[in-house]
């Protein structure tokens, strides 16, 4: 935006039209010269420049870019620096336009705010909630799905105490422990599971103590 208004700014001065004239314009954004060498970015604010530049090329204007370091003592750079804070005091609004990395940042996470108050007010995936009660922290997550991952964050399709509730099975009881498969009696109890329980328990002892909470 700065070299925008640098441009701008040399429209005004007045100065005979058929002699070539030059102006250097310092900058100590590197990312914004190496954004004009490489024409396939197509940003609002380096057409501008682009488009300014031809602009004053027409005009017999000769327009040299040039990078240099920051905070590195050089006077012209320092007082620059010295403007721009000071204008900020009294800032008026020269661009509004938002780049559309922010939109789409805005854009999802109002999508999330609304698929959490989705969550939290729906009766279903009772058990699914107790895994992931915050949409934003399961977004995070790197999760391989399986059959049976999903049957046990859904407690659908593999436990006796689902299908004893759906009359698939007569009773909802394991044989091995004498009580009701479900699935805490899975991950907490069964003993046909303890060598596969005894890995779960050192993966989430580097991060978390046990017995540990479904909320992942």
């Amino acid at each position: 935006m700065v070299i925008v208004k640098a441009l701008q700014e040399t429209e005004t001065i007045q100065i005979n039209k058929n002699i070539l004239k030059t102006i250097l314009i310092h900058t100590g954004s590197r990312i914004t010269l190496d954004f004009l060498k490489n024409m396939k970015n197509r940003n609002y604010l380096i057409e501008a420049i682009r488009k300014k530049t031809i602009e004053l090329e027409k005009e017999n204007w000769h327009i040299e870019y040039t990078w240099i370091k920051a905070h590195a003592g050089h006077e012209r750079k320092e007082l620059a620096d010295k403007l721009a804070k000071e204008g900020t005091r009294e800032i008026e609004i020269c661009y509004s336009k938002f780049p559309r990395s922010e939109t789409e940042h805005q854009e999802r996470e109002i999508s999330i705010k609304k698929w959490q108050q989705l969550w939290d007010n729906t009766t279903k995936g009772i058990a699914t909630k107790e895994f992931f009660p915050q949409i934003k922290d399961r977004l995070k997550m790197k999760i391989t799905l399986t059959s049976n991952f999903t049957a046990m964050v859904t407690a659908h399709g593999k436990t006796r105490s689902y299908l004893h509730r759906f009359k698939i099975i007569e009773s909802p009881v394991f044989p091995c422990a004498n009580c009701n498969q479900t699935v805490e009696h899975v991950i907490y109890d069964c003993g046909k599971l303890n060598n596969e329980r005894r890995k779960l328990i050192v993966d989430i002892s580097k991060e978390d103590h046990w017995p540990a909470g479904k909320t992942c």
